[in-house]
């Protein structure tokens, strides 16, 4: 259930623990530039600069929604296996594969509204 609640609440309250509030223009912009150092260090034949790990820099809240899920999904499985209530346990199992799908969907939704608006504009210049 803590699953289900964290993964529901996901798009409020990430943002409020995410450690990164800059655009993600920015953000795709240092990936770039660190390969690309990378890269050209490895052309050097030089050792690549390494990158501290910052453990702020990772973004928690959907990885421990996930985590309780699989939690919850582990139980309800041990629960189903050992013959425990089976509507009690199956919901269980249930209710952790929706909190851990969650994390997806919303992302799945927005670009399947991508994919509508960018069809819907090629239908108009076409026809």
């Amino acid at each position: 259930m803590i699953a289900f609640v964290l993964a529901a609440l996901s798009p409020w309250v990430a943002p409020a623990f995410d450690p990164d509030q800059r655009e993600i223009e920015d953000r795709a912009v240092d990936v770039v530039v660190a390969f690309k150092d990378k890269l050209a260090a490895r052309m050097k034949g030089e050792a690549p600069p390494k990158q501290e790990w910052d453990p702020k820099s990772v973004n928690w809240y959907p990885a421990s929604a996930i985590g309780f899920g699989a939690i919850g999904l582990c139980f309800g499985v041990i629960g189903f296996v050992s013959n425990e209530h089976r509507r009690l346990s199956l919901s269980a199992i249930l209710l952790s594969i929706s909190a851990m799908l969650l994390q997806y969907f919303l992302l799945m939704a927005a670009a399947l509204l991508l994919i509508i608006m960018i069809a819907a504009i090629v239908g108009s210049i076409g026809g």
